[in-house]
């Protein structure tokens, strides 16, 4: 028995220092010293036994169109227990009310052993899947970050934003992108951190819930509300759409004849167990596919924590898993690198241990052996060195021409917003025949009722000043306006 516990011990020893290090990519010789100290921490303090002993607190907070439920969840190599649990209201609460219905729950539990997630309801979200080249994965986050306004009606620091990879195929990366607008989830997390709560994950409130389950494939999971029902689209457990559907049976009917014809499976979630029973038969009737009750399939968890707090648990353990990337929209798209070289630090330093403690029982004579020994295995690891080196530089060349491409990306956005301002601050009766644009000034010829009057239009505008003509007006007999000739300095 024994000796079967220490088997089981060392399978368990060897799988955490694989998750441990399988997070170790090479990064460029630009990253700060701060970075590059972090991983050193990470790999040299490395013990096995802080994923046995850790006990983390997690408070989850899910912020729906009509209730609000949050439950704080202790989590540890052993399981799971729920610590408390509640539900709050029919409508989304204000900030302080939000404060005052969590502080019930955590009442008796340390603010600061907590971890908070916020889970924001879909109307707050943009979801989207876009297509990049693969050779795009080295510099993810920048191409995310640069195509966050044209992918939604907001800027890129107007938002909290996070990816999650979809698969790798035909040289695409398949990608799905979240985005929440910071205007309404501020004052919830201002309140919060002001009571000592501050939040360290948002992620989008039916998002988690997909990765609960055990299926693959495409999955729709039909999430039924009291007021309304949200059709949720999966990939491989990772959330590609929400479609909020009002017209009760028939509205979902009508849905899912649209989206789960190329679904491996649909799921339905939802706690009126005579709309449920409605809806299956609609189903059976319209000879779509039949549905799988989210409780059947996870029947424990369902009567452990409760089945309506099932999305608070989904958003806990997804960010107590951590094998692969976990969403959080804080985060703004930034993926935790760690650097190569502190491995092999630890390397050699094993390898320096073995040596000396082999020299202990060798003769002094064989010593040239083991020298030998040592100078093959350095020129062994020679050319993986130089071919480290090869891609650093690489690596260094592609960010020079992405700069230069955002940098050509940002003139051609300047131009289009000085022409949609020459659209809005002209006369409608005004025509411009030329326009000539630098980088300090821009020239106009046209036509205008007065043209005299459009030199304080243009002074009023935000992009330009010293306005003045270059020539002076004079009329155009056959077209009955005056020619005019203009030229602004840029601001």
């Amino acid at each position: 028995m024994a000796k079967k516990n220490l088997i089981s011990y060392a399978r368990h020893l060897f799988t955490s220092a694989r998750d441990n290090l399988r997070g170790v990519t090479l990064t460029g010789s630009g990253n700060s010293i701060a970075n590059y100290l972090e991983a050193a921490k990470g790999v040299l303090f490395y013990s096995p036994l802080d994923k046995i002993l850790h006990t983390q607190k997690y408070l989850s907070i899910v912020l729906e169109k009509d209730s609000v439920s949050a439950c704080v969840i202790k989590v540890s190599a052993s399981g799971c227990t729920v610590v408390n649990r509640n539900i709050y209201g029919d409508t989304y609460p204000r900030p302080e009310e939000l404060v005052s219905f969590i502080s019930l729950i955590v009442e008796g539990t340390s603010a600061s052993a907590l971890k908070t997630i916020l889970s924001v309801p879909k109307e707050w979200c943009v979801i989207k899947t876009v297509e990049f080249p693969v050779m795009a994965m080295e510099n993810i986050s920048a191409a995310i970050a640069f195509q966050i306004p044209d992918l939604t009606p907001f800027s890129t620091a107007d938002v909290y934003y996070d990816f999650l990879i979809l698969r790798r195929e035909n040289g695409k990366l398949y990608t799905a992108i979240y985005a929440v607008k910071k205007q309404p989830v501020e004052p919830y997390l201002r309140a919060l951190a002001d009571n000592g709560l501050a939040v360290s994950s948002i992620v989008p409130a039916s998002s988690s819930l997909t990765g609960l389950l055990p299926l693959t494939g495409n999955i729709v999971l039909i999430n039924l509300r009291s007021r309304y029902a949200e059709l949720i689209r999966a990939e491989n457990g990772i959330t590609t759409a929400v479609y909020t559907v009002k017209d009760g049976t028939d509205g979902i009917i009508k849905a899912m004849e649209g989206i789960a014809a190329d679904s491996a499976a649909t799921v339905v979630y939802g706690h009126d167990a005579e709309a449920l029973a409605m809806l299956k038969a609609a189903i059976s009737r319209h000879g779509l596919r039949d549905l799988q009750d989210l409780r059947e399939l996870l029947p424990a968890m369902a009567d452990t924590i409760g089945y309506e707090y099932l999305p608070a648990a989904a958003a806990v353990f997804a960010d107590a898993r951590r094998k692969t990337k976990c969403l959080n929209l804080l985060s703004l798209g930034m993926v935790e690198k760690k650097s190569l070289p502190m491995a092999l630090t630890l390397i050699l330093s094993i390898i320096f241990i073995a040596m000396f403690t082999l020299s202990l029982y060798i003769p002094i004579w064989k010593d040239e052996g083991a020298v030998a020994e040592i100078d093959k295995q350095i020129k062994a690891l020679k050319p993986e060195y130089e071919r480290l080196t090869a891609l650093q530089k690489d690596t260094k060349k592609i960010d020079g021409d992405l700069a230069v491409i955002n940098s050509m990306m940002g003139k051609r956005v300047l131009m289009l917003e000085l022409l949609k301002e020459l659209t809005v601050a002209l006369p409608q009766d005004t025509w411009l025949a030329r326009v000539v644009a630098t980088e300090k000034d821009v020239s106009l010829e046209g036509y205008a009722t007065n043209a005299s009057a459009l030199i304080g239009m243009l002074e009023n505008s935000k992009f330009f000043k010293d306005v003045g003509t270059s020539s002076a007006a004079f009329k155009d007999a056959r077209l009955g306006k005056e020619r005019f000739h203009i030229k602004a300095a840029l601001k």
